[in-house]
């Protein structure tokens, strides 16, 4: 691995001291590094940085440095190309970035020795359709939220699994998620946890009028529409949290499994139950 790109959220508190740490680091290690502009301005290093972020594509590894967000940013930032990413925590729950601050140089140091675990994530690809016209088009690895504004009046959704109506939501929103996802904002709406090596997609409704909604998991190789089904003012879709479409009555959203992989570098010795232990503070464990 010699070509690194590094992505920092220059909100957090110990970006700018642990930016400039990790690039004398690589510096030491004689490798290629990449910031984009954010970053760069963070440590004031102009010559790093990128106003392409078609360079991150072709980068051997790209270090988040942040939280679950920056991760997620990355993830967007390469369209598809499944270059490896090493997620390192600044602070807050984070669930895909798994690696601590007292780990990041232990963990990078394995890393650039081929010393590894590498786990394969599915994404998702959300496709935007008004009449017979395709709008747009975009991925995400968490989850596609369906929600309306401030409007306290409720929004229909007609959801189909394939070619089978399923049913009609009368709710706050919907959300539809990866296993991955499943620990982000469908837990906090009462979704189960899956197991992000099982390929599945979750509908959770948000406070569903029909008390018989309940969160549904099926296959990663369903295709899933939904449909606008009553006029409101304010109807949205949000893919990572990342990016906001706005909707109308009778759109067609479509949402399948993305035709690609985001792949995650994980610590050796960590297990998906111990971070589900240590984050959700099960067994009582801080």
């Amino acid at each position: 691995m010699n070509r690194i790109g590094i992505i920092a959220n220059p909100q957090k508190p110990k970006a700018k001291e642990t930016l400039k740490k990790l690039v004398s680091y690589l510096n030491r290690k004689r490798k290629s590094i990449i910031l984009d502009e954010a970053s760069a301005r963070l440590i004031k290093r102009s010559q790093l940085r990128v106003r392409d972020n078609r360079a991150y594509q072709r980068c051997d590894l790209i270090i988040a440095l942040g939280g679950d967000g920056t991760l997620l940013r990355t993830v967007r930032m390469l369209k598809g190309r499944e270059v490896p990413i090493l997620g390192v925590n600044l602070g807050g729950l984070g669930f895909l970035t798994e690696v601590t601050l007292g780990e990041l140089y232990g963990t990078l140091s394995n890393v650039l020795a081929g010393r590894y675990r590498l786990e394969e994530r599915m994404g998702l690809e959300a496709t935007l359709y008004r009449g017979k016209k395709r709008i747009t088009s975009s991925l995400a690895l968490n989850d596609c939220v369906i929600t309306k504004g401030v409007l306290s009046r409720l929004i229909r959704l007609d959801a189909f699994i394939g070619k089978e109506y399923l049913t009609t939501y009368a709710a706050d929103g919907l959300i539809i998620s990866t296993s991955t996802g499943s620990t982000a904002h469908s837990l906090s709406a009462g979704g189960p946890i899956v197991h992000p090596g099982i390929p599945a997609i979750i509908l959770t409704p948000i406070c569903p009028h029909t008390l018989s909604n309940r969160p549904l998991i099926v296959s990663g190789e369903e295709e899933i529409r939904i449909r606008i089904a009553s006029p409101h003012p304010d109807v949205a879709l949000t893919l990572d949290g990342q990016e906001v479409i706005k909707l109308r009555e009778r759109d067609v959203i479509q949402i399948r499994k993305a035709p690609f992989k985001v792949r995650l570098i994980v610590p050796r010795k960590k297990s998906y139950y111990q971070i589900l232990r240590k984050k959700l503070k099960w067994g009582g464990m801080t």
